[in-house]
């Protein structure tokens, strides 16, 4: 088997796979215009920089996959040749790539080489809930789109892949025998064919074809149901998460609870029973991260919120995300404390109390809307 040191990995060049391979990529999409975002509402501390920033990128990339025979893969689903490192917005593989390869991966790495087609399913992001609910099974929808059978191609993830990720990949349908597991800190593959799907999200936004990868998701998943007027959901990341906390979450939990909302710990749910109380609820308010992603999963006349910082690093995929799903939402800005290196930050209760009123007459408007619908 050949050996590779991982320097003679970090020492290749970053060259963009688009020009690279250019001549590899089979479109579905060629438009590069990105969803507006549906912000019904702000509340909270607002700056000029965040405000600012949710129309710095109106413009994304072609939808659709890559083509390419004789290529590696290694740390991350990162990909090279025997030339260089490949760069690409559209897979998340950049320059910063190299550190990271440069921490996880062993000294020395074995080649294994794959003879089958496949797909790289994963890529930046894979130990994380939201990477693969808006990012990498958007790739197996692209796949479905562009007339593969996903029963005769293999799927590349990591062995250390979480849980809570291969159960979502089977309930999409692809079964074990078809996936191809491997080491990625220790083992390099040299893949004779490889499609390479490009991702639906692209920096603060994501593609107009967003939307129909939310409708084939919850049709696959059983999601398409009518909504249960008393169920609102607030998703909590006190029990997980060690940054983006909420620091006066027993208050704002408190508010919210006395509002009929549920506080609800996402991890400690299965995904079965999560995907199923987010296609039922009327409202889900949560703190910003992989759980607000569950959006996609609910119904048009459900309304979100999401509680956040006031900096512009967290983003504001979200906003499109609903726009992409049909659903009306809020943000709620706190008070970042640039004191504490975990980024904590402090929700007003007054302005939580007004978006949840804000959200309540939301809800009114889109069950009268439903019922009207069902008797005009």
């Amino acid at each position: 088997m050949k050996k590779y040191s991982k320097y003679s990995i970090l020492n290749k060049p970053f060259l963009p796979i688009e020009k690279i391979f250019e001549r590899e990529f089979i479109p579905l999409s060629m438009s590069e215009y990105l969803l507006e975002h549906e912000i019904t509402a702000f509340f909270g501390n607002v700056s000029n920089e965040v405000g600012r920033s949710i129309v710095e990128n109106e413009i994304g990339f072609p939808i659709g996959v890559y083509y390419i025979e004789n290529i590696c893969i290694t740390f991350d689903g990162c990909l090279f040749t025997d030339n260089a490192l490949l760069s690409s917005d559209s897979l998340n593989f950049r320059e910063s790539s190299r550190e990271v390869l440069s921490h996880f991966l062993k000294d020395e790495l074995t080649e294994v080489y794959v003879e089958n087609t496949c797909v790289l399913l994963y890529g930046p992001g894979w130990t994380t809930w939201g990477h693969w609910i808006i990012e990498f099974l958007t790739r197996v929808y692209i796949i479905y789109r562009m007339g593969f059978d996903k029963n005769n191609i293999k799927w590349i993830i990591p062995s250390d892949c979480p849980d809570f990720a291969i159960k979502i990949i089977n309930m999409v349908g692809i079964k074990d025998i078809n996936l191809i597991l491997f080491d990625h800190t220790n083992t390099i593959l040299r893949c004779k064919s490889i499609i390479i799907p490009t991702n639906l999200t692209c920096g603060m936004s994501c593609h107009p074809l967003m939307s129909e990868y939310i409708s084939w998701i919850k049709n696959i998943l059983g999601c398409v149901v009518s909504p249960d007027p008393s169920l609102r959901l607030y998703l909590s990341r006190q029990k997980l998460a060690t940054s983006r906390r909420v620091s006066n979450a027993e208050e704002v939990e408190n508010i919210i609870k006395n509002n009929g909302y549920r506080v609800v710990y996402p991890e400690s749910l299965s995904v079965s029973d999560q995907i199923h109380l987010y296609s039922k609820s009327i409202s889900i308010f949560s703190e910003y991260g992989s759980a607000s992603h569950n959006s996609i999963f609910a119904s048009p006349q459900t309304f979100i919120g999401c509680l956040r910082d006031n900096k512009r690093s967290v983003g504001f995929v979200q906003s499109a995300l609903c726009k992409a799903a049909g659903q009306k939402m809020c943000y709620i800005f706190g008070d970042h404390n640039y004191t504490n290196n975990n980024s904590e930050y402090t929700i007003n209760p007054i302005d939580l109390k007004a978006s949840l009123n804000f959200a309540q007459n939301k809800i009114i408007r889109s069950l009268l809307n439903v019922d009207r619908s069902k008797n005009p």
